[in-house]
């Protein structure tokens, strides 16, 4: 059990990833690069912790949640800034 600690937050960096993907500011780039540095990290720590079916999993649901909550961070980010 405790080699899939990874991921447990893996889809919260992952929709912080998202959401950051429309907000505005001078920061955003910075803050987008340091979250795919963690998402890489983790995904780097399924396939030396967990083999490497669980890091191809780690990968391939990453792409996958990205997809999934990319509609729902729009919808956060907008109530946010009023995003169009």
């Amino acid at each position: 059990m405790t080699e899939l600690v990874w991921a447990i937050p893996l889809p919260v960096i992952v929709f912080l990833w998202s959401l950051n993907e429309f907000m505005r500011g001078r920061l955003t780039q910075i803050i987008s690069g340091a979250l795919a540095l963690l998402i890489l990290g983790f995904i780097l720590t399924a396939f030396i912790l967990s083999g490497w079916v669980y890091g191809l999993i780690a990968l391939i649901g990453s792409f996958v949640l990205g997809a999934v909550f990319h509609y729902h961070a729009g919808l956060i980010a907008s109530t946010f800034i009023k995003y169009q």
